[in-house]
């Protein structure tokens, strides 16, 4: 068994809430011993583990480094003191009941912002009852019942292609000339690497007609839960190698990306940016689904989902543009 130990790693976090991993096969003490000979006392620690670091991502500066010390302390005067493994099991459950505040366990995601809103609750429902592994950076979790309807976009006819690109291609503002880049994306286009629509999103109170545009990108694979960087940088060396052929074809599993901009030229360009457009009581949401990859603490924090809903909203006066603005934001519990 090659097993991480997490009720020890986290006996030796830092103030910072760094830890050190800790291999089954340097166990030293009974306590260790006991856990990695034991399937479900194995299960339990890392069980433990999970509760402890969800707990934690809520809390900061003084909050933070008390649990901190509450959780060293509970590793050494109550779990390092049992004997047997019924005494492990016992304490293990109890600490896990303490940290979740239920016995039961816990859902797939919790709300970390936005409680009480409607629309918030009403997703998180959705996230609750779709799998981890269905859950995809570049695609929709199943919507049947739950309020939300997925915007429908309209293909661009094959004569208009190239004239709708123009102008979206221009309202994203990018730095090269289109004309310098239209032969590519014409082949693009043909291939079916690019794929071009129209669609209507409800935006305070009225209808905006906006461009999506999607195309097969690295940034829809989820990468497999261990350390992220070693991951990350292995997938983009090799995607960058790859012809359009095969991204297109690894774009059937994970789907594509999808870029959005209004066809309004007196809004901001680069107004509604990327992701899920959904609407919900007329409204609508743009959902973003991603792993963590910010966090120096690779290890605690690779593997796990984070899902935000943000709403468009459009300001009034000479500078009227849409705004972007996170309503929901969720947590994945294990």
């Amino acid at each position: 068994m090659n097993k991480v130990i997490y009720g020890v790693t986290l006996l030796l976090l830092s103030s910072h809430g760094m830890a050190a991993g800790f291999d089954c096969q340097k166990a030293a003490t009974k306590v260790e011993k006991l856990i990695c000979s034991d399937s479900a006392l194995s299960q339990l620690d890392e069980d433990m583990g999970i509760a402890y670091r969800n707990k934690r991502a809520s809390l900061y500066g003084v909050k933070r480094q008390q649990y901190l010390v509450k959780q060293r302390n509970w590793l050494k005067q109550v779990r390092n003191k049992c004997q047997t493994s019924k005494c492990l099991i016992k304490v293990y459950q109890a600490r896990i009941w303490e940290i979740n505040g239920q016995k039961a366990p816990l859902p797939n995601f919790r709300i970390t912002k936005g409680q009480g809103y409607t629309v918030c609750e009403a997703f998180l429902k959705v996230l609750n009852r779709t799998p981890r592994e269905e859950l995809k950076s570049c695609g929709l979790p199943n919507l049947t019942d739950s309020g939300f309807e997925a915007v429908k976009f309209t293909e661009v006819p094959a004569d208009q292609t190239l004239k709708m690109d123009r102008k979206y291609y221009n309202l994203r503002n990018f730095k090269v000339p289109y004309e310098k880049v239209k032969a590519q994306r014409a082949n693009r286009y043909q291939l079916g690497f690019y794929r071009i629509y129209t669609g209507v999103l409800t935006i305070d109170g009225k209808q905006e007609p906006v461009i999506q545009v999607t195309q097969p990108s690295a940034s829809c694979y989820m990468l497999p839960k261990g350390d992220y960087f070693t991951y990350a940088n292995a997938f983009r060396d090799n995607w960058m190698t790859l012809s359009d052929e095969k991204k297109l074809a690894f774009a059937k599993n994970a789907g594509v990306f999808k870029g959005y901009t209004s066809t309004d030229v007196n809004l901001t360009k680069r107004s509604l940016g990327s992701g899920e457009l959904v609407q919900f009581r007329g409204g609508s949401y743009s959902i973003y689904i991603s792993r963590l990859r910010s966090k120096n603490t690779t290890n605690d924090w690779t593997g796990k989902n984070r899902v935000a809903l943000y709403e468009f909203d459009k300001k009034i006066g000479k500078k009227a543009h849409f705004e972007r603005k996170k309503r929901c934001d969720y947590w994945y519990n294990y």
